[in-house]
């Protein structure tokens, strides 16, 4: 995947951000912009202050910001902050890592009422996006589509902290059942094989994950860690080891504690899914897992096929059968691409990596704003 970039160069002087949000984005906000603040610090390019959206006043907590990033913000306060900022010259940066301008159309029982046109968070979604300097995002489909309404669209690559799959694990009912997971694995000979994430809307890699289930030889414990809807955990009847949806740094911890042998990541052809970021790829290859994908974007673009994951083509449970199989009788293979994915994810998503990129596309915005503001101030002087 190829990611569009300002042109870098060096900050004039250390830049304070606001980061604005709404009460559901600290997990969004951690990814995108705390690590790399928390990766640059001590450099003298950049200190922050978080703030919500619906609360904050822009007379009192913007005094002296020089950049303010807005998070997958739609409320109606926004308004005023974007007024504020263009009175104070304040550089304007949206973020926005999943397709809301498709949503809506994609499963219209579940976001229509929120994500359509003329309806009030949907418009101050697009509200934010035309009047912002730029727009930053994740994904080359969700730039393409939100080109059109951008003074300036920047695609980074999503980034990971290998420190928070090292971390203990501090949630102890969560801990004792991890901890059951690894005596039976060590004690079967057996393997852990799952799913971990949030919703998702195809069924057929669940079905073969539940077969699978059935293994004896070598047993399978199956692991379903997060969130799938009703309707899939049928298909495990009791087989599964069901763990609750968590927040993120107890779900890192958690996954790198446990250290799966195999992890699923189905998603299907929406245009909303394939604008999402690769981040089970990032999770499980850093949780030592070999991983089966989707073969459709992001995974597609992330994912070198019998190299660094599988991928399957389409919804078909005898096709994800078939991949998930082949990486349990091949020990060797799920060795090696849990191996390779490691190392690829290090090189390209680490936070090490990323965050010069993160800063270089942040300072490049606000020092091209200061100095066309100082231009412009100088002009002025010689009339």
């Amino acid at each position: 995947m190829q990611f569009s970039l300002p042109a870098p160069c060096s900050p004039l002087s250390a830049s304070r951000i606001a980061v604005i949000g709404g009460p559901w984005e600290y997990v969004h906000n951690r990814l995108c912009f705390y690590n790399h603040f928390a990766q640059l610090e001590g450099q003298g390019l950049f200190s922050y202050v978080p703030l919500l959206d619906r609360l904050l006043t822009p007379e009192r907590d913007l005094l002296g910001v020089d950049a303010v990033v807005i998070s997958r913000g739609r409320h109606p306060n926004l308004r005023n902050v974007l007024n504020y900022c263009r009175r104070q010259s304040i550089v304007t940066i949206y973020m926005l890592d999943d397709n809301w301008l498709w949503v809506g159309k994609d499963w219209p029982d579940l976001y229509a009422s929120i994500f359509s046109p003329g309806l009030p968070e949907y418009e101050m979604f697009l509200e934010c996006v035309r009047a912002c300097d730029a727009v930053m995002v994740y994904n080359q489909l969700l730039a393409e589509d939100l080109r059109p309404y951008a003074r300036q669209v920047i695609c980074l690559p999503i980034n990971v902290r290998p420190a928070d799959f090292q971390a203990s694990l501090r949630n102890p009912v969560l801990a004792e059942q991890v901890a059951a997971l690894r005596a039976w694995r060590q004690q079967s000979g057996g393997l852990v094989a799952g799913y971990a994430g949030s919703w998702r809307y195809s069924d057929g890699a669940f079905q073969a994950l539940a077969a699978v289930s059935r293994r004896t030889a070598p047993p399978i414990k199956t692991l379903l860690f997060g969130r799938v809807s009703p309707r899939q955990l049928k298909f495990f009847a009791d087989r599964a080891v069901v763990l609750p949806f968590v927040g993120h740094e107890t779900y890192t911890a958690a996954l790198g504690t446990l250290r799966p042998d195999l992890l699923i990541a189905p998603l299907d052809r929406s245009r909303t899914s394939m604008s999402k970021c690769p981040a089970r790829y990032l999770d499980y290859s850093l949780a030592g897992a070999a991983g089966v994908y989707s073969d459709v974007p992001p995974y597609s673009q992330a994912v070198v096929d019998g190299k660094t994951g599988l991928l399957v083509q389409g919804d078909n449970a005898a096709s994800w059968s078939a991949a998930i199989e082949r990486l349990i009788e091949d020990a060797d293979l799920r060795h090696s691409l849990a191996r390779a994915a490691r190392s690829d994810v290090l090189q390209k998503y680490d936070t090490a990596v990323v965050a010069p990129l993160f800063a270089a596309a942040l300072g490049g915005l606000i020092d091209g704003y200061r100095r066309a503001r100082s231009a412009l101030v100088e002009e002025s002087a010689t009339c």
